[in-house]
Formats: C-alpha cells, structure tokens, sequence
C-alpha cells in the first residue's frame, strides 16, 4: 500500500488508548481490569499500542500490539502499598519480582514496533518520532532516534527542567520567559 502511494517519506506517532469491553470477557484476548481515569473507577477491557505513518497526503496505521500487565507485578505493588501502610522500611520489603519477557511493558512493545517498521519499510525517511509522554523516558528516547536517526518529540511535564544556554531551566519558568 505504502510503495503504491508513492510514499518515501513521513511521521511516526506512538499512542495507546483503553478500549473497554463487556463484563463478560473471559474469552477476549489480553482483557484485564483497566483503570479508568474519568470515573475514578475500574473497567474490564484491553491495552493497544498503535504505531501510525503520517504523511502529507494520508495517515495509515503501520503497527500495533496488545499490552497486558503483569501479573505478578501486580500483586507486589498491591503488597508493597500495604506494607508501606504499615510503616514498614523498604529494605524490609520484597524486592521488585524480575521482569517477565512474556508481559512487555508498553515502552517496549512500542520500542519492538518501531524495530518492526524498520525491518519491513527501509526505504522510508522517518522525519521525527512523536510519542505521547508516557514514552518520553530516556532509554525510549535514546533507542528511537538512534533507530531512525532522527529527533524524537514527547510531551514535556512542568516538573521537567530544560537546558538553555547552558543553565537548567524549569519548564514552567521557561515558558513564562520565553
């Protein structure tokens, strides 16, 4: 479809979003409990990361994948909230369980989607990638703009400090000058 539409060159934009499914979801792939932000509440749906190609003449969807957390994860967080409760110092806490390769956590999903596009579009010029700002950690940053030798754009916090001529710059203070 790409090579058809003469596209050589375009965006990459990396999202996620909730999509909520029946009560009865004992058969839907990676369904899990979902929080949902604008109830203060919980719902039973599905995690998708998405991968798009913005171009000048079209948007397509290029990629995506399902998340699911971990559930072991979970347990111990739910666990170290309770113990810490309690009042009980880290260091007498459980450590965090190691990583479980079978529950990828959304960064790496979207990291495993960028390689992907990579590997199967070559001949594409990737002007920046834009990614929400849940995926503007350093090692994401650092591993897409590597990738496509490009500048990586994420949402930027105001507890976030800028470099500005050579002096570090809250990014609220900077915007209030600037």
């Amino acid at each position: 479809v790409l090579s058809s539409y003469g596209i050589t060159l375009g965006t990459l934009v990396i999202d996620d979003t909730d999509k909520k499914r029946s009560k009865n979801t004992t058969r839907i792939f990676f369904n899990y409990k979902v929080y949902d932000k604008s109830t203060d509440g919980y719902f039973n749906g599905q995690t998708i990361v998405f991968l798009l190609l913005v171009t000048p003449e079209v948007t397509f969807p290029v990629g995506f994948a399902f998340y699911r957390p971990d559930p072991q994860l979970a347990l111990w967080r739910k666990e170290d909230i309770r113990l810490k409760k309690l009042g009980i110092p880290k260091k007498k806490r459980p450590p965090l369980p190691p990583e479980n390769p079978t529950y990828p956590s959304k960064e790496q999903i979207s990291m495993n989607l960028l390689l992907q596009f990579r590997e199967q579009h070559p001949s594409i010029q990737i002007q920046m990638v834009l990614a929400d700002a849940f995926y503007g950690t350093a090692e994401f940053v650092n591993h897409a703009s590597t990738l496509f030798q490009t500048q990586v754009i994420s949402q930027v916090r105001s507890n976030q400090l800028v470099r500005f001529r050579n002096q570090m710059w809250s990014v609220e203070k900077y915007f209030e000058k600037f």
